[in-house]
């Protein structure tokens, strides 16, 4: 066995062998080896070494040429051969490339739509601590899982409970009223919440600062769509808007508008506190209104079943007749689980699998249908001299050519990446070895030229 320092360096003659990987070769650079362990014995490894470095990057610039001129010429074969079958198979080629760029297509679009439903409310930060403030509600012997919950429980918590770090109410829905700004008269709604719902929830302002938020009754915030409908051409803030002609808001800020994967949509904000004046005072203190929502943001790390079981009957003791027991659900769940969007989303996801299953079906289907025609074309590869591989690589090459049809059909359904990926396939592809309708001398020429430079020294 020869000496670990008799032997090429073990980078450049992988090097080698990867840009010329042909059988032929395999003699060639078996000469390379037994030339560099000749002189390494002669002339000293140093020397040997140095000859085999120069004599790389000297032959480099060839190789190279060669390599890419093999990748090219793949490529073009690949080309012409995918094209000649679609204009030789048309009614073949129509059926296989609408039937699977349709599947793909529906695919994409219902797994862009579930991506989204997925998305609702993830733009939080805070999105895994915030908890929706829920009630029980007993109705005889039936029990069920209310959506609201009396006004007076959330402030209740944060000052009673360390888990509870802050906490907000709203409305349970929207009230409409006619807002006038100058001469112009406009039919919105308006959400009532405290002011809190703006460091609990990420609802970034434009204009304005959140410190102007205080205990005033009177002062709203308005969306970026608001502010270009009520003041087109001016500064929104410090402005007036009329409610119903009678009461008077001042705008303290504006926000962006609210994503539409967010399960609280509102564009005008009101204090909660407006409503003891509109409706009757004390509304928002009382323990047994439950056309409120309540949030709360917990500690990192509490325990959600023993905070359940401490909040359980908190309602019962401010208000013993009263026939609602307090819990907490995680936020991040109301959408999919609460709201019953999960089990849509499930099934239509099957659906998009199985129409995915029914086009590859009728893809294979297809390609089996014509295999014999195919055996044919092998047969006469392998009797012209080409090998496994480069018929594996001729067919997966021709697949990648012929892929961007449908990938072009379902790109528009929302993936303009595709394109790319299938050309870097066909790179991949077409990485290695010589087309399979030429043979293998000229893949090594370069190899050829390096032995030869060596032995007319």
């Amino acid at each position: 066995m020869k000496p670990p320092s008799h032997l090429p360096p073990r980078g450049l003659s992988t090097l080698f062998r990867r840009l010329c990987p042909s059988e032929d070769s395999l003699y060639l650079w078996g000469d390379l080896d037994e030339i560099f362990v000749d002189m390494a014995l002669t002339d000293g490894v140093q020397k040997a070494r140095l000859w085999y470095l120069s004599q790389f990057f000297s032959s480099l610039p060839e190789i190279l040429w060669h390599h890419l001129r093999w990748r090219f010429s793949m490529f073009r074969n690949y080309l012409k051969l995918s094209m000649r079958q679609l204009q030789r198979h048309k009614g073949y080629s129509a059926i296989n490339i609408i039937g699977l760029s349709m599947g793909l297509a529906a695919c994409l679009l219902i797994l862009l739509w579930v991506q989204y439903q997925y998305s609702y409310n993830g733009f939080h930060k805070n999105s895994d601590n915030l908890y929706w403030l829920r009630c029980y509600q007993q109705y005889g012997e039936r029990r069920v899982e209310g959506w609201g919950i009396p006004p007076a429980v959330a402030p209740a918590l944060q000052s009673e409970f360390p888990e509870v770090l802050n906490s907000t109410r709203l409305m349970n829905g929207q009230i409409e009223a006619l807002f006038t700004v100058g001469q112009n008269k406009f039919k919105d709604s308006f959400q009532a919440a405290d002011p809190s719902l703006f460091s609990i929830f990420d609802f970034p302002w434009v204009k304005g600062d959140t410190a102007m938020l205080s205990d005033d009754p009177l002062i709203t915030v308005i969306s970026e769509s608001m502010a270009e409908k009520y003041f087109p051409s001016g500064d929104p803030i410090g402005q007036t808007l009329t409610m119903n002609n009678e009461v008077d808001f001042k705008v303290v800020g504006v926000m962006k508008n609210i994503p539409k994967n967010s399960t609280l949509q509102f564009d005008i904000w009101i204090p909660l506190t407006f409503l003891n004046q509109k409706i009757r005072a004390n509304f928002t203190h009382t323990w047994h209104n439950c056309c409120f929502r309540s949030y709360l943001l917990m500690q990192p790390g509490f325990d959600l079943h023993a905070f359940n079981g401490k909040i359980f009957n908190r309602i019962r003791e401010a208000k013993p007749d009263t026939k609602l027991d307090a819990f907490i659900y995680p936020f991040k769940d109301m959408y999919i689980k609460a709201y019953g969007v999960g089990e849509r989303v499930k099934l239509i996801s099957w659906i998009s699998l199985l129409i995915l299953l029914m086009a590859c079906i009728n893809y294979m289907n297809l390609a089996t249908a014509r295999s014999a025609r195919r055996a044919r074309e092998v047969g006469m590869r392998k009797v012209s001299g080409a090998t496994r591989q480069q018929i594996i690589q001729q067919f997966f090459g021709v697949w990648g050519i012929t892929r961007p049809h449908h990938s072009g059909h379902a790109g528009h359904a929302g993936s303009d990446h595709t394109f790319p990926s299938r050309i870097q396939q066909i790179n991949r592809c077409a990485h290695h070895g010589s087309p399979s309708f030429q043979s293998g001398d000229d893949a090594d020429s370069a190899c050829t030229h390096l032995y030869h430079r060596h032995h007319c020294r």
